[in-house]
């Protein structure tokens, strides 16, 4: 069986809000809104979708890989995003968490050493 997408569900307080601060984040990916209450964002083979509810018990993370995370770490702190410090595991990953508005994990890593070749080996 071959996987064409993956759809991960975050709970939000306000819909709104919080559609346009991951726009943001993720720099204006396409969104639709596929249902009352619901928004859905692109981001390539994933889709973000935020719903919104008002019981937020959020013990969910969003783990995304990029190329270049030091970039990355600088832009959302710049924005004044409460990015946590660049973690390294020698010559596995590097990475960094924080949090959206509402409590959901989210995290940006960036593979090291055979990982990474493997990933690049994936790519082509």
């Amino acid at each position: 069986m071959k996987i064409l997408s993956a759809t991960l569900a975050l709970p939000v307080n306000d819909l709104a809000k919080s559609k346009e601060w991951y726009r943001q984040l993720f720099e204006y990916p396409t969104t639709t809104a596929p249902a009352p209450g619901v928004a859905e964002l692109a981001l390539g083979p994933i889709i973000l979708q935020l719903h919104e509810t008002q019981n937020i018990r959020s013990d969910k993370a969003l783990r995304l890989g990029v190329k270049d995370l030091d970039s990355l770490h600088k832009r959302l702190r710049a924005a004044g995003l409460p990015v946590e410090d660049i973690t390294l595991v020698p010559e596995v990953i590097r990475y960094f968490d924080f949090k959206d508005p509402d409590g959901n994990g989210l995290s940006f890593y960036q593979m090291l050493g055979e990982s990474a070749a493997m990933d690049a080996a994936d790519e082509a």
